[in-house]
């Protein structure tokens, strides 16, 4: 039952992605603010929730202690991966500075409140690129203004970033830095029993044994619920984004295209060690926007 929910979850996704598309096609741009302006709606209330404790908590720290929260949703990796697209899908549609300036500080502000890696080192990043390709010597100065506020500042930064620094050193001791990033022992054993299973059992590798998630990684999901059928969903995620990432549009003289493929990029590498994010219905209709990049090029 469980496959059969999650196969009408990724083809109605998918179909949603398809959706943005063609009104990309036809230029219905209001359509598509309605779609952005109602999907960051969502998140934005679930990021206000998290702040003020309200829904599911991201981390625990044990004695009671908690950080990050995801609201109303579960997965802090599907949330980070909504916000990097849903910043992008603003971006794409506007290219007006105040209006990128506005994206990247929604970026921020949910980056802080999930308080995961990948949304908050995916934020930090694509901000540090964005105002690098507007204004380099701009870019310099921030950065020496932002280490000299940092170093006034540094513990009321520390204490609030305090029991998620802890629990990086802890689990980088424990398992080391390449386990970390990774997503740790648990998703890397079910990782490598999805191996053990596609080398043991050749009808495993083609038709899958059904979703579990366990592995809580995409590509490793896919093939252990759909064998290669997931993994030709998951190549076809891939192209999507590498076609958000064409190295071509380093060359365009605004900076936002060159924004716009640093979260391609993110996304494509987050992907790639993390997880539920190809089946998330918040993650889909935003990845049409990385999508239709080509066919915006006019509009930039």
């Amino acid at each position: 039952m469980r496959t059969i929910q999650v196969s009408i979850k990724i083809g109605l996704n998918v179909m949603a992605a398809y959706f943005v598309v063609t009104l990309f096609k036809k230029k219905k741009y209001g359509k598509l603010w309605g779609i952005v302006i109602y999907n960051n709606s969502v998140l934005f209330f679930n990021f206000c929730l998290a702040v003020i404790g309200v829904g599911f908590v991201n981390y625990s720290a044990g004695e009671g202690k908690t950080f990050g929260g995801t609201g109303f949703f579960y997965a802090g990796n599907e949330l980070g991966v909504a916000l990097l697209l849903g910043v992008c899908s603003i971006i794409v549609l506007n290219k007006k500075n105040n209006v990128v300036a506005f994206a990247l500080l929604y970026g921020l502000f949910g980056g802080l409140a999930i308080m995961s890696k990948a949304a908050i080192f995916g934020v930090v990043i694509v901000i540090a690129a964005h105002f690098y390709f507007v204004n380099k010597k701009f870019f310099f100065t921030i950065v020496a203004v932002f280490f000299v506020f940092a170093s006034a500042a540094a513990p009321y930064i520390y204490s609030y970033f305090e029991l998620a620094i802890n629990r990086w050193v802890y689990f980088i001791e424990r398992s080391g830095l390449s386990t970390f990033i990774l997503g740790g022992e648990k998703r890397l054993y079910y990782s490598s029993l999805v191996m053990s299973n596609i080398e043991s059992n050749f009808l495993y590798f083609v038709f899958g044994a059904g979703w579990t998630g366990y592995p809580e990684n995409n590509l490793f999901d896919l093939m252990d619920s759909f064998g290669l059928f997931g993994i030709v969903i998951f190549s076809i995620w891939v192209w999507v984004l590498m076609r958000g990432l064409r190295v071509r549009d380093f060359a365009s003289e605004h900076p936002s295209f060159k924004t716009v493929s640093v979260i391609a990029f993110l996304v494509l590498i987050i992907s790639v060690v993390a997880g539920h994010s190809i089946q998330s219905s918040l993650v889909l209709p935003f990845l049409g926007f990385v999508a239709s990049k080509a066919w915006q090029k006019d509009n930039f």
